[in-house]
């Protein structure tokens, strides 16, 4: 008897990490329960651990990739069926770092992508986020949604907001060698949520698509109906200033225009921005810049009212403009800050 023995490269090695990531329909329709947060734990033998977190509960699970790059697992859920998963992890030369597979609820199927952290990353930084509204104002918010996001050299992904109903978010997750990270938050007591994937551009630019569901909440004061809204996100690297004559906005004459939430009719103040990035204003507005953050908040008394309005937002640096919202009785309205010429 003769034995032939064949040696392969242990092609997990140079693959082994965390790797994030998102799961939806492939419509692209996002519902609560059918769609989710994806994080995994490779080890160098092809082994794994997960986390897959959908309709508010997180549901851990193992498995292993085999030696062409190929697992299997089931998720048991007690009280409803079954989630069975299907992975293909990319194994070429040329690895993309990449999962990718299917989320099968027995109904309905969704697919999943995850990322492998970038460890080091050179999307190292201060970001600012803004995800602005649109539509009838009357059945979803039209202000901008905001936050910061923050990256470490680990890849670490820090995201923390709020949503143009109030209402705060915070992730942590990380960032792929391709600048690319899974936005995904739980939202009110987990019968919502926000995600969708971003992509930080070489040039500092944050763009992506965010998917926020909001349930009917029948004592919510904004918004009780619920809604399901698409964001067109934008963001920017924001530099924090060196000097108190380094205007963060990029210019000093400015205006800010205040739209719908309840209002009678849109209206403008003008500011200007002094030494040191204090914001004066003459018509009942104050305006403050939390220059380490790039977040703006401030107040102002509509025309005609008698009572104080408070806003809140953030900077895009590199397009020099301000954005955010301000909560009217029972809707969401929006401010910009914008150049005066």
């Amino acid at each position: 008897m003769a034995l032939t023995a064949v040696f392969i490269t242990n092609p997990f090695i140079a693959l082994k990490g965390t790797y994030n990531g998102l799961f939806l329909e492939e419509t692209n329709t996002v519902e609560h329960a059918r769609a989710g947060y994806f994080t995994a734990m490779l080890a160098d033998s092809g082994a794994f651990t997960g986390k897959l977190t959908t309709g508010g509960k997180t549901y851990s699970f193992s498995s292993a990739f085999n030696l062409e790059g190929q697992a299997n697992a089931t998720i048991n859920r007690p009280g409803t069926n079954a989630l069975n998963i299907s992975l293909s992890l990319d194994l070429s030369t040329n690895s993309s770092q990449h999962i990718t597979g299917i989320v099968n609820g027995g109904s309905w199927i969704a697919n999943l992508e995850a990322n492998r952290t970038a460890n080091p990353t050179t999307h190292v930084g201060k970001y600012t986020l803004l995800l602005p509204g649109e539509g009838d104002p009357a059945a979803r918010p039209v202000g901008d949604s905001f936050g910061t996001v923050s990256i470490t050299a680990a890849g670490a992904t820090t995201v923390a907001g709020t949503l143009a109903d109030g209402t705060k978010l915070s992730q942590k997750t990380s960032v792929s060698k391709d600048g690319v990270w899974p936005l995904y938050a739980p939202l009110y007591s987990n019968k919502g949520l926000i995600m969708g994937w971003m992509t930080n551009q070489m040039d500092g630019r944050i763009e992506g698509v965010a998917y926020w569901i909001k349930p009917v909440l029948p004592t919510a004061k904004h918004y009780r109906n619920g809604f399901i809204v698409t964001n067109n996100a934008t963001g920017s690297r924001y530099q924090p200033p060196t000097n108190t004559m380094d205007f963060v906005l990029g210019f000093t004459d400015g205006i800010a225009v205040f739209s719908d939430g309840n209002l009678a009719s849109p209206f403008t103040n003008h500011f200007t921005v002094t030494t040191g990035n204090k914001i004066t204003s003459t018509n009942k507005m104050t305006v403050s810049l939390t220059t380490a953050s790039g977040l703006i908040k401030g107040s102002v008394t509509p025309p005609g009212a008698t009572k104080a309005v408070p806003f809140q937002g953030a900077i895009h640096k590199i397009d020099q403009y301000g954005a955010g919202f301000f909560l009217g009785t029972n809707q969401s309205g929006g401010v910009m800050l914008l150049p005066a010429n």
